[in-house]
């Protein structure tokens, strides 16, 4: 099996790239270095060049959380948009036979239903803090399948819960929930504050899996799919209350947490149904989220450089 991955510079993808070796597939990984993928041409040279390719999965986007998408709405919806069709256009010319994930993201679901099934991710308006990057992803799907449609290809969508793990952005103002609370909580114990300021309330629901384990589920997932979407997650939300207890736990911090309820904390509740995950394809996380947490740390104790690095996102 060989498998080309975008994106396998960014945090996803290298673990991705690392469970894929762990399983004796060989990866050919693609990242900014080797190819730029908002332009066509250079798109193209890179699928061309690789040779013939079992799987490809497309990992490579523009994101951020907080209020990163709320404030380059237009940015994100153009950048994604232009890479995913790129590598959509590339794969029909260059790699027809193999099958096509696009990894894509819970924002592009409606912001009025709680319980995110598959067959409700073109239903309805996309929240406004994520409009333009939710739209851009939603719109990945639509084309994905239209390629299918057209053209016979093989492809599917998979929509994460929020992930992390090793190699997440940990420090700066658009890091994900997970990330910025470990790299949060983790600096102020090695620095001795006394307390940690959490944004929110608290109250608001979300879900979150471990990327390790995402990656296993796209491994075991990538032979039986054809043309589906399917959610990847836990299949329940968390508060972020409860969410920081487990960070709390795992880090060791013992000083104050203090919940700032006059900074940004996004909808009220977000979590994807993951029925389909397990009743069809028999495949769900399988590390809770304390014992995830826990890994992390480790791995954050080994790479303390990973609690300073601000990442800059291309627009």
């Amino acid at each position: 099996m060989r498998w080309l991955i975008t994106g396998a510079a960014g945090f996803v993808g290298r673990n991705l790239v690392e469970c894929c070796r762990r399983r004796a597939i060989e990866t050919l990984p693609l990242a900014r270095e080797h190819a730029d993928l908002r332009r066509r041409e250079e798109t193209q040279r890179a699928f061309e060049r690789v040779g013939p390719v079992d799987v490809i999965v497309h990992l490579a986007s523009v994101q951020g959380a907080g209020v990163f998408p709320a404030t380059y709405p237009a940015s994100l919806l153009r950048v994604n948009v232009e890479m995913g069709l790129n590598v959509l256009e590339a794969w029909r010319t260059a790699q027809p036979a193999a099958c096509m994930i696009v990894v894509g993201t819970s924002c592009g679901y409606p912001a009025d239903h709680e319980d995110l099934r598959e067959e409700m991710f073109t239903c309805g308006e996309i929240h406004p803090s994520v409009s333009g990057y939710g739209a851009g992803k939603r719109l990945l799907y639509v084309a994905l399948r239209s390629y299918c449609q057209e053209f016979g290809l093989r492809g599917a969508y998979l929509v994460p819960a929020t992930m992390f793990g090793p190699h997440d952005d940990f420090a700066s103002e658009r890091a994900h929930v997970v990330g910025a609370l470990l790299g949060r909580f983790m600096r102020a114990i090695r620095d001795d504050t006394a307390a940690v300021s959490v944004w929110g309330s608290g109250r608001q629901v979300r879900d979150f899996i471990y990327v390790k384990d995402f990656a296993r589920i796209v491994i075991e997932l990538a032979p039986q799919l054809r043309h589906d979407l399917v959610n990847i997650g836990p299949g329940a939300g968390i508060t972020v209350r409860d969410l920081v207890a487990e960070i709390v736990a795992a880090t060791g911090y013992t000083g104050t947490v203090v919940f700032d309820e006059t900074r940004y904390e996004g909808a009220a509740r977000k979590s994807i149904n993951t029925e389909r995950l397990r009743v069809e394809y028999d495949l769900r996380p399988s590390r809770s989220i304390g014992d995830a947490l826990r890994e992390t740390v480790q791995w954050l104790n080994a790479n303390p450089a990973a609690l300073n690095t601000v990442r800059q996102p291309v627009l």
